[in-house]
């Protein structure tokens, strides 16, 4: 677990709808969801600074009419689209309705929001969640490093870091540093906390006669309902720019080997069906620990 966002505007793109045969799979996911329900409508609000592209809502309909399920898209008031949509942050929303499943994409002012996006936070909730489990079932989260001695993998050859260095307070991937060192690097530690950086999925591709090879990892999606967690789809992401062959050591510069995003250098592709059944476990058990998080702090 390295990246997780208190978002669920990420990435929808309509890249993601042509990696899959039958089209976007977290539209999929959602109709599912609703139709166990018996819902007959979907109102997904990104809220924060986001845009829902007009071409994937296209795709996103088509997909909603083989469940016999309805689909709007609320525009956020402060950016908006070219699309017809509402646009008031302050719509009324009928909640109580019992035929509507109402999506909020991004909202972090809150207790969830934070436990999230600020690091640290949700792996001490994780380890209180570890207690109760036997080992083949705990959520495995990179050790933090807080001395020399916490660093395992000093000598390694290989052109990987071996510490990521995470500013607690910033969401996504923002704030990352990467270092290959003997040492802990100094870093005020206040605002940041270091871990092991964990060897990425490497794949082998040629590129212009030439092997290379690439990291790749997966994007899940989680919805939080007060009935709990529910897993929303995923995707694989393989980066376009490979991972070198040897690093120098000390401070990382150019990261983008090792830390990209869907809407940045990687490319989204398919996944297996074992893959997504993998992404489905450990999704809904991170589901599992955020959602007893809420109920100390609501009644849901």
């Amino acid at each position: 677990l390295y990246f997780l966002e208190s978002n669920f505007n990420a990435a929808h793109s309509i890249g993601r709808h042509y990696a899959f045969e039958d089209g976007d799979t977290v539209c999929h996911h959602l109709c599912v969801y609703a139709k166990s329900l018996d819902l007959e409508k979907i109102v997904f609000n990104p809220y924060n600074r986001a845009i829902f592209p007009i071409v994937l809502e296209k795709e996103w309909k088509k997909i909603a009419e083989r469940y016999n399920v309805e689909i709007e898209i609320i525009d956020d008031p402060c950016v908006g689209s070219p699309a017809k949509r509402k646009r008031n942050r302050n719509i009324d929303f009928k909640y109580n309705s019992n035929k509507t499943l109402y999506i909020i994409g991004r909202f972090v002012n809150n207790p969830l929001g934070r436990l999230i996006f600020q690091k640290g936070l949700l792996d001490k909730e994780i380890e209180n969640y570890n207690k109760e489990l036997n080992n083949s079932e705990k959520i495995y989260i990179p050790r933090r490093i807080c001395c020399d001695e916490d660093i395992i993998e000093k000598e390694n050859s290989n052109g990987l870091p071996n510490i990521i260095l995470k500013n607690i307070h910033e969401d996504r991937q923002q704030g990352i540093r990467l270092f290959k060192e003997d040492k802990l690097p100094r870093f005020n530690k206040y605002h940041n906390i270091a871990y092991e950086y964990l060897k990425p999925d490497l794949i082998t591709r040629n590129v212009n006669g030439v092997d290379a090879k690439f990291a790749y990892d997966y994007r899940t999606y989680l919805l939080l309902s007060p009935l709990g967690p529910i897993y929303a789809g995923a995707m694989k992401i393989v980066n376009t720019i490979p991972v070198p062959s040897k690093i120098k050591k000390g401070n990382i510069k150019d990261i983008f080997p090792f830390v990209f995003s869907a809407m940045g250098s990687a490319k989204i592709e398919n996944l297996s069906w074992q893959e997504d059944s993998k992404c489905e476990q450990v999704t809904l058990s991170v589901g599992n620990v955020i959602y007893d998080f809420l109920r100390k702090k609501y009644i849901l």
